[in-house]
Parts: structure tokens; C-alpha cells; sequence
């Protein structure tokens, strides 16, 4: 009987398709996010906020439906032939840190300005 944590042959291929999905879910998740912050400060009529989350989340939108996420996931070296080229950081991995974190922040200042009455 093979380990549990050995690679089945019947399930090759598995690995990428999960790991698709699981950029999609991201994506999703962050879209949402920022319709929804978006929503919220259409609400409490934040106009600067509005802007930005509609940015964001047509910059998600752009990145879920054209760019493709999970083929920008893999760093590669920067010349095929060159040793001593460093691998780029994952693409993918550093736009959607930076999306988190741009919402997150957003949704920090709307709930300050909320709280405090500004904006």
C-alpha cells in the first residue's frame, strides 16, 4: 500500500488544476471584496473611496478574466543560458499580496472615516 502523501499516477495533472482554482478563488475573493467596499462607500458617500475601489476591482477583473493568474505564478530566470540570473518573484503571487493589502487598507480608511466623520 503506498503512503498517503505519495503522487497517485492516476491523478496527474491534478496538482495545476488545483492550483488554478485556488488563483481563481483568490481572485474571487478579492473582487468581492471590493465591490463591496465599493458599495459601502457609494453608502456613505466616501467619492474617493468609490474611486479607488472601483479601480481595484476593475483591475482584479482585468487580471481574473485576461491575464490568466496562474501561468504568472512560476518565477523563471531572466535568460535562459545566463547561471548566474536570479529568479524573478512570482508575478502572480506579488499582485495579489499587493490587492489584499490595497483593500485591506481601504477598507481601514473607510471604516476610519466612518468613526471619525472625515472624507
Amino acid at each position: 500500500m503506498p503512503a498517503p502523501h505519495s503522487a497517485r499516477p492516476d491523478l496527474y495533472g491534478a496538482q495545476p488544476e488545483r492550483t488554478a482554482l485556488a488563483w481563481q478563488r483568490s481572485l474571487l475573493s478579492v473582487q468581492l471584496g471590493s465591490v463591496l467596499l465599493t458599495l459601502t462607500a457609494v453608502r456613505e458617500q466616501a467619492w474617493v473611496l468609490v474611486i479607488l475601489g472601483a479601480a481595484l476591482t476593475t483591475a482584479v477583473g482585468w487580471w481574473l478574466l485576461v491575464r490568466g493568474p496562474a501561468r504568472l505564478s512560476v518565477a523563471r530566470p531572466r535568460h535562459e543560458g545566463d547561471a548566474s540570473a536570479r529568479p524573478v518573484p512570482a508575478g502572480g503571487l506579488l499582485r495579489l499580496v499587493v490587492a489584499v493589502s490595497l483593500l485591506g487598507t481601504l477598507g481601514v480608511t473607510l471604516a476610519l472615516s466612518r468613526a471619525f466623520g472625515a472624507l
